[in-house]
């Protein structure tokens, strides 16, 4: 599948989300409909996946993925009130980590909105 057409049925995906849950609950209750919706569109991804963080050949950190499809694009999801710089700087580098060029950052926000706040992210 093609980046952006992952980019665009995530998006669809987490409209509907927010639109039968509405806003409130814990960012792995979105992350579980997210992934019920991905999983009904015979999506490949991976959910909580952990990746090393290297510096000059050594294991530094690690980073945990909320999800990466088709090892193309990246989706972190927050459930706060807006999207934040240091949220974009986390999903930035994820990027760098992978070596992948495009992220989805998704905001379930609260109070409610009439949709999620989705971001793209490029490194």
């Amino acid at each position: 599948m093609k980046e952006e057409e992952i980019i665009k049925k995530v998006k669809k995906f987490a409209k509907e989300v927010y639109k039968i849950l509405g806003a409130g609950y814990n960012e792995c209750v979105y992350e579980e409909a997210l992934a019920l919706e991905m999983r009904k569109a015979k999506m490949n991804y991976d959910v909580e996946l952990n990746t090393e963080i290297m510096y000059k050949g050594e294991k530094v950190g690690i980073h945990r993925l909320d999800f990466i499809i088709d090892r193309k694009i990246v989706v972190e999801l927050k459930a706060s009130t807006s999207i934040s710089k240091g949220n974009v700087c986390q999903i930035q580098s994820y990027l760098r980590t992978l070596g992948l060029k495009k992220g989805l950052l998704i905001n379930f926000p609260y109070p409610d909105k009439e949709e999620p706040d989705i971001e793209e992210v490029e490194v």
